[in-house]
């Protein structure tokens, strides 16, 4: 993440589903979508631009799946 990533994922069903990136100790420091998704393969860009070097983390949720991944930012 250098500093922007792709977040995919896939929806199987009409659901909502949010992306949201944390820092190390936890806190929200982006709301990447909060929103009602068809079914389907998606792709988010993500851009760490405005954040400090450092490791975050994405979470993806829904009714159906919940994901975490780590990031690394390096600037």
């Amino acid at each position: 993440m250098n500093p922007e990533t792709t977040i995919e994922f896939n929806v199987s069903k009409k659901e909502e589903v949010k992306i949201k990136v944390f820092d190390m100790t936890g806190k929200l420091v982006k709301f990447i979508f909060n929103g009602i998704l068809e079914r389907g393969n998606y792709k988010f860009l993500f851009n760490g631009s405005e954040l400090p070097s450092g490791i975050y983390y994405y979470s993806y949720t829904s009714r159906e799946n919940s994901q975490t991944k780590k990031m690394v930012l390096i600037k």
